[in-house]
């Protein structure tokens, strides 16, 4: 008799029901399913960091690398000028020209551009006028790759003056 009063006051409280567990596990689902969307979400945002960040050295080492030619011959100017817009000009180690540079596998596309800044006409410096007789060269350096998304291309830019000894004549 005590054995049954015992068995029947514990009777409700004494385990998990069906109900209970599949609560429990539903519960338990939702929780993960959030907590692995905001790991892969992370890790997105990693890949696309490191991503920008590669692009980035790339854009500084093509501008360091049109400095050093512009400033290496006294018709280097005239030639990047003339050059325009040209695609993966500088190729990275074991690379060839042209095509895409490989960093951590994936293909970057640098496009570099140059023009002549064009003196103005204005009165006063200030207003690029005529006082301003030496051109500059405009550089831009826009690199992109793959899977960018809605991620901007990393731009970079850059003045360049030729010294005045070159005998480059204006661009006006």
């Amino acid at each position: 008799m005590r054995t049954l009063r015992a068995r029947h006051a514990r009777g409700h409280d004494a385990g998990f029901t069906l109900i209970e567990i599949v609560i429990a596990m539903v519960i338990f689902g939702a929780m993960a399913t959030a907590v692995v969307g905001i790991i892969l979400q992370a890790q997105s945002l990693g890949v696309s960091n490191r991503n920008r960040v590669a692009a980035s050295n790339l854009a500084a080492r093509e501008v360091d690398l049109v400095r050093q030619e512009f400033a290496a011959t006294k018709t280097a100017p005239v030639t990047l000028a003339n050059a325009g817009s040209v695609t993966n000009p500088h190729p990275l180690a074991g690379g060839t020209a042209g095509s895409p540079l490989i960093v951590d596998g994936t293909a970057y596309t640098v496009v570099r551009s140059a023009q002549w800044n064009i003196t103005g006409t204005g009165a006063s410096a200030c207003e690029g006028g005529s006082l301003v007789k030496y051109p500059t060269l405009g550089v831009t350096v826009s690199v992109t790759w793959p899977g960018m998304g809605s991620v901007q291309p990393v731009v970079q830019t850059a003045a360049l003056a030729p010294d005045k000894t070159t005998g480059i004549p204006t661009t006006s």
